[in-house]
């Protein structure tokens, strides 16, 4: 019986393959499969900053020119004002600052120290009050007032100062000189943290005399999770400095401690109360109740916490996260969903003519009247079209990972992801970390499989079946954005978005937005496994019934 099987799929595997269709999409699969790591290997994200800083200095140039035109008095000060942002955009450019490296901070101290230096020079010459502080722009105006009540020599020793901050500010950016930036930026948190003990000290006097007042016991609670937030993030400086852990755009360390700095900054938000939740809610236009937001808040915090300690845990261990590196395990991590979405409108057009296209062509007669079960042909189809379509996936998946580790080294591939299991940061391989993801990724393929082969089979009709396959691929993704727009939260325990979770998972913001505001979370692991089922129920019914019926073609 078996051996027959075999021989029965072996030939339904040469039939397909012998058409022309077949293969030119198997070549273009293993074609992309080469092409994708390369370009993902040319890409630079940095020429997006370069671009967008590069327009702004053209602006800057532009409005400078466009200033000399105006001779009066506030035109004279625009026209400054103007020449100090052409110097600060040109800084930018030339040392590829972007808007949250370090460089760009240091620039924005030059930008305020510039312009100080422009009104305390316009002071000393004797300008007039209201037509300076009038003009004057991005800089705090009380300042600017408080230089007309200083002396000459005062002005004049702060001018000096100012200047020759700026001249160390400008050194610091040029010569990319990131550890005296960090040397500095430490000694503004360690004083923060210095003032904001005062202040808890105050306001705990302040509390032995008023014991009952809320808003200063509120406020004492806001303070010393402030503190605790400027010393976690002093301890990140620190760390940085010690281990001279540089900005570079593509340095992984640097975005794991971003990130961390990121993760520590959300932890020390509060939770809203209902009234705030409701006003946000209605502007986000979310769909949760507030129940469920203090739940989702609670959970979240939790998921913030783990991945903090996986960003200290791959520091400490030497472990880049796939995130925040460009590798091969980040490369087949971010683009194997693309092949089995390709694979699936394939094998959709496969699958949905593997049966129906015997009832058109009148060849179904000749295949029943041979002294083999009906059970056995129709499952030999459905074998070749599961051989097909998880071959493709194999070898595609497979020369992306030898083209991935030609390009990016295949000894990226045996760094291990770092996961946390049972509230515990552990190591993994990266096979091991993979090939789940991809297996339940792919109960897509079995699914679509299943539901083309039942329409192929019962109704007969290609065009029909590749159709409506097609139409519940590629409508999951657009049904679950409509369903969530009108409150229905349930679906996500249906088995709808995951009949294409390739396109969620390449889309994680998505998955984000559908968890902050309709409370949908998703569940890989239980979508594959309901898709598995109802897979296995239409394959039933469509066995049942082609064997039970009559063929009359």
């Amino acid at each position: 019986m078996i051996k027959k099987i075999v021989s029965l799929t072996y030939n339904e595997l040469i039939k397909q393959l012998k058409k022309t269709s077949v293969r030119v999409i198997i070549s273009l699969m293993l074609i992309l499969a080469i092409l994708i790591p390369i370009g993902m290997n040319l890409i630079d994200t940095n020429d997006i900053y370069d671009n967008s800083n590069k327009f702004i200095l053209e602006n800057a140039k532009a409005n400078v020119e466009e200033l000399k035109k105006d001779k009066t008095e506030a035109g004279k000060i625009h026209l400054a004002i103007a020449k100090i942002e052409e110097e600060v955009s040109k800084l930018i450019v030339e040392n590829e600052a972007d808007s949250i490296d370090w460089k760009s901070k240091e620039l924005e101290n030059y930008r305020e120290n510039s312009m100080n230096i422009f009104a305390i020079k316009e002071i000393l010459n004797g300008i007039n009050k209201d037509l300076l502080l009038t003009n004057i722009y991005n800089v705090n105006p009380t300042e600017i007032e408080e230089y007309f009540n200083l002396s000459k020599e005062e002005l004049n020793k702060k001018l000096e100062k100012t200047t020759k901050e700026n001249e160390e500010i400008k050194n610091i950016v040029i010569n990319n000189e990131y550890l005296k930036h960090l040397s500095k930026e430490i000694k503004v948190k360690e004083q923060i943290i210095e003032e904001r003990d005062k202040n808890l000290k105050e306001l705990e006097k302040s509390l032995e005399k008023d014991g009952k007042n809320e808003e200063l016991k509120n406020e004492l609670i806001r303070g010393k999770k402030d503190k605790v937030l400027f010393k976690k993030l002093l301890e990140i400086s620190k760390y940085r400095y010690e281990n001279k852990i540089n900005f570079e755009k593509d340095n992984w360390k640097n975005k794991t401690l971003m990130d961390i700095e990121k993760l520590y900054q959300e932890l020390n938000m509060d939770m809203l109360t209902e009234k705030e939740y409701q006003r946000q809610a209605s502007m986000d236009s979310s769909t949760i109740n507030y129940s469920k937001y203090q739940e989702m808040f609670k959970q979240n915090q939790k998921e913030m916490e783990e991945k903090i300690n996986r960003n200290w845990y791959s520091l400490e261990n030497n472990l880049p996260q796939l995130e925040f590196i460009k590798d091969a395990r980040s490369v087949i991590n971010g683009t194997y969903e693309v092949f089995i979405i390709l694979i699936v409108l394939v094998i959709i057009i496969i699958s949905g003519g593997i049966v129906s296209s015997e009832f058109s062509k009148g060849t179904i007669r000749l295949l029943l009247i041979r002294p083999v079960s009906r059970w056995k042909i129709l499952l030999s189809k459905l074998l070749a079209t599961l051989i097909i379509g998880y071959g493709m996936l194999i070898v595609s998946i497979s020369v992306l990972i030898i083209t991935s580790g030609i390009i990016f080294g295949f000894d990226t591939l045996q760094i291990p992801v770092v996961q946390t299991v049972a509230s515990k940061v552990v190591d993994i391989s990266y096979i091991q970390y993979i090939l789940p993801k991809i297996l339940i990724s792919s109960t897509s393929l079995v699914f679509i499989i299943s539901l083309a082969f039942m329409i192929s089979t019962l109704i007969k009709n290609t065009a029909l079946a590749v159709s409506i396959s097609t139409i519940v691929y590629l409508g999951a993704m657009p049904s679950i954005i409509m369903l969530s727009i009108v409150n229905i939260s349930w679906i996500g325990n249906t088995l709808i978005p995951y009949i294409n979770q390739s396109m969620f998972n390449l889309a994680p913001s998505f998955i984000e937005t559908l968890k902050v505001q309709n409370g949908i979370i998703m569940n890989p692991t239980f979508g594959g496994i309901q898709l598995l089922i109802v897979s296995l129920i239409m394959l039933i019914i469509t066995f049942f019934i082609f064997t039970k019926k009559d063929i009359k073609n």
